[in-house]
């Protein structure tokens, strides 16, 4: 399976997302890279969740192709790039998986939305990669009730 290249314009920015689509089936699921990395890390590992989840990558700010501003590089600020996109794709409790640095983000953004009072807007979840992934995935999303979601190439995007 081949993944879309889209961007997401969030409070000015650009975003790279590469989009591996999937059925309509819930949790849409949200990669997010390590550091000095790109939304292209997981060009091996997501096709293989792509036949039963809806799957996309985000280039983080100043990473891949996304937008390079001058500032808004402290912890708090690019942890908030998530949970920003993860609402202008219109998704409710989307799965959110960090690599490497990217897992401190994914943590420290879920830490802010609980002090936002809005932690209902995505599923946290860390696990490590490795022997029975499928499995703990699996018991990750087993018990999740969403709407379905739909691939988001389109969605206030460009492909490249």
């Amino acid at each position: 399976m081949f993944p879309t290249d889209t961007f997401l314009t969030i409070d000015g920015l650009r975003f790279h997302l590469r989009d591996w689509g999937g059925p309509d089936a819930p949790p849409p699921i949200l990669l997010v890279h390590g550091l000095a990395s790109n939304a292209r890390s997981w060009d091996l590992f997501a096709p293989l969740l792509a036949s039963n989840f809806c799957i996309v990558a985000i280039d983080q700010r100043g990473h891949g192709v996304s937008d390079t501003p001058d500032d808004g590089y402290d912890l708090a600020t690019i942890a908030g790039d998530p949970a920003r996109a993860i609402v202008a794709l219109g998704w409710s409790r989307p799965l959110v998986v960090g690599h490497s640095w990217g897992a401190n983000v994914v943590k420290k953004g879920y830490r802010r939305l609980i002090d936002d009072g809005a932690a209902q807007t995505w599923h946290y979840s860390l696990f490590q990669l490795g022997v029975g992934w499928e499995e703990r995935l699996a018991s990750y999303t087993s018990d999740l009730d969403a709407p379905p979601y739909t691939s988001v190439s389109g969605y206030r995007g460009e492909t490249l």
